[in-house]
């Protein structure tokens, strides 16, 4: 069996990102501190940051947007970005299904509130 990968920097700095941003700390459409706050921050180059960033917005949690207001942006999770993210989590075996059965207890209250909230007449 092979040994586990020890983790690169940048999928350590996005890990801590993701912490915050999931925790809150973040809300959506909040900007994250620049590159180079936060390259200060945890201590590394910018070019490590620039790929903690593309990582998470590779996973899609955030948005980059260029120019004068750009920068790194919280994005509202979808189902889809929901659903990949917990299907690589199992089949990598980071979490198991009652851990994921667990999250699931959190998750359907608000998901039903927001469902009642939102639904139309059609609905």
């Amino acid at each position: 069996m092979p040994s586990p990968r020890r983790k690169r920097l940048y999928e350590e700095i996005a890990e801590v990102l993701k912490k915050a941003i999931l925790s809150g700390d973040y809300r959506v459409g909040d900007k994250l501190p620049s590159e180079m706050e936060l390259a200060e921050r945890f201590g590394v180059s910018r070019l490590v940051i620039r790929e903690a960033i593309r990582y998470l917005e590779l996973s899609g949690l955030i948005e980059v947007r260029q120019g004068a207001t750009g920068g790194a942006f919280v994005r509202e999770l979808d189902s889809k970005i929901i659903r990949q993210n917990l299907s690589d989590l199992l089949f990598f075996r980071k979490i198991s299904v009652s851990q994921l059965y667990e999250v699931r207890m959190y998750v359907e209250p608000e998901v039903a509130r927001l469902a009642a909230l939102r639904r139309t007449e059609e609905d």
